[in-house]
This record gives C-alpha cells, sequence and structure tokens, in this order.
C-alpha cells in the first residue's frame, strides 16, 4: 500500500509539473502573440522604412520609381522590381536573398541599362547594393554593413564628424557584371560583340571579409539573386 502512494505521489507531482509548465508556456506564447499584434503596424512601417532609404541608395532620388511587369494582387513591395526611367544610365532594382552563417541575408541591387522598356543582360553592370537585413555575427558576418572610418578617435573628440559614406563591402559590387557573379546562365555567341567584351573585361573579385567567408559568399549569392531577378523580369516584361 505504501508503495502505491509513492507511486501516486511521484505521478500527482509530475502532472502538476506538466500542468504548470503547459501553463507557463501557454502564457508566454499569449503574450508574445499579444505583443506582436499590438506592434505589428509599427514592424511594417519600420520595414517599409529600411526599404525605401535603400531604394533611394540604389535607384537614386525621383519623384517616383517604376514597376516593372505584373504582379499577383496583395504583392509585397519587397517582390516587385522597380526601375528609375529618368536616370542616366536607367536603373533597375530587385531584392534577393540568401541563408547566410546564422541568418538569411537580404540585398537590393541595382543595374545598369542602355534604355528603359529592355531586357536586361547579363552584360549589364550593378549600379550599387546595399544590405537591407543580416543578423551575422558580431564583428565578422556583420561587417558587411560596416562603414570605414574616415577620422581618427582625436578628430572625433575633437568635434570633427565623420564624412557619410557607404559600407565598404557592399561598394565593391558596383561595376561588376552580372555574368562575372554567375547571373544569366546564356553564353553569348562566339565571335560576337558580348563574347569579346566579356574575354577582355578585367577581373572582378570581391574581396571575403576576414573570418566571415561564409556570409561572404552568402551576400554574392543573394546579388546574383536579385540580378537574375532583373534578367527575368525584364524578358518577361519587354520581351527577350
Amino acid at each position: 500500500m505504501s508503495d502505491q502512494r509513492a507511486t501516486h505521489g511521484v505521478w500527482s507531482w509530475l502532472l502538476k509539473g506538466i500542468v504548470v509548465l503547459a501553463c507557463i508556456c501557454l502564457g508566454s506564447g499569449a503574450g508574445v502573440g499579444l505583443l506582436y499584434w499590438h506592434m505589428k503596424d509599427e514592424i511594417r512601417a519600420k520595414a517599409q522604412g529600411v526599404f525605401d532609404d535603400a531604394l533611394e541608395a540604389v535607384l537614386g532620388e525621383a519623384d517616383r520609381y517604376g514597376v516593372v511587369g505584373n504582379y499577383p494582387e496583395g504583392a509585397a513591395p519587397q517582390d516587385k522590381v522597380y526601375v528609375n526611367a529618368a536616370a542616366r544610365p536607367v536603373l533597375y532594382a530587385a531584392t534577393g536573398a540568401a541563408q547566410g552563417y546564422q541568418s538569411q541575408i537580404k540585398v537590393l541591387v541595382s543595374v545598369e541599362a542602355p534604355a528603359p522598356d529592355v531586357p536586361v543582360e547579363s552584360d549589364a553592370a550593378i549600379h550599387a547594393m546595399a544590405v537591407v537585413q543580416s543578423q551575422e555575427t558580431p564583428g565578422l558576418g556583420e561587417r558587411i554593413k560596416e562603414v570605414e572610418k574616415d577620422v581618427s578617435i582625436w578628430a572625433l573628440l575633437a568635434g570633427k564628424k565623420p564624412t557619410a559614406g557607404r559600407p565598404w563591402f557592399q561598394q565593391q559590387f558596383s561595376g561588376v557584371r552580372l555574368w562575372q557573379l554567375g547571373a544569366g546562365a546564356q553564353e553569348p555567341a562566339e565571335g560576337s560583340e558580348a563574347a569579346e567584351t566579356r574575354a577582355t573585361a578585367p577581373a572582378r573579385e570581391v574581396a571575403a571579409i576576414t573570418g566571415a567567408t561564409v556570409t561572404s559568399t552568402a551576400t554574392k549569392r543573394a546579388v546574383r539573386n536579385a540580378a537574375e531577378k532583373i534578367i527575368a523580369k525584364t524578358a518577361e516584361a519587354y520581351g527577350g
């Protein structure tokens, strides 16, 4: 009898523990859900603000940006391809993403085109690139967003302000041809002007961040993803 009581006491204690733990989990989940519901508009507005700033950074200032092609109703702004037709050269932009070392890396990339309403080819050059989302290792992978300081600490203490600049890693992509990143799989015809351009084009290597090879490689994949999105969408919209 005493053994039965002891066993019953153990199971009763375990059951109470399970019930308490379940209540804690349910309460925590409900709290997180309530917090997100309360702040979801603010979160979306902040994310949209980051995207808008990045779009202006890669496409330049304009009264408005055009949208290339058609999209399903309710398509997110980040899923569309944009164009600044007033820029010279004309600029197209799209987002790309790839899995990094410990987070998904999202970028916004603009490429140059000689004229509006024509398909972008793989010989097009990248105009600018901006990282819009990453949570890589601080001091290593997160250096993809690092802006090099152009003043010493003593100058800062003396009141001199640093010049606003672009992250050095992101700047490396400007001028790189899309085919140099592997975007646009189709090879130009032998003897064509495009083939000659490729043969004589200088090598463009995007230097990896020391100690963050995975993050660097993932960023290149994200840029290539964005470039391929631009090539495909402009071909669909304008023929190619």
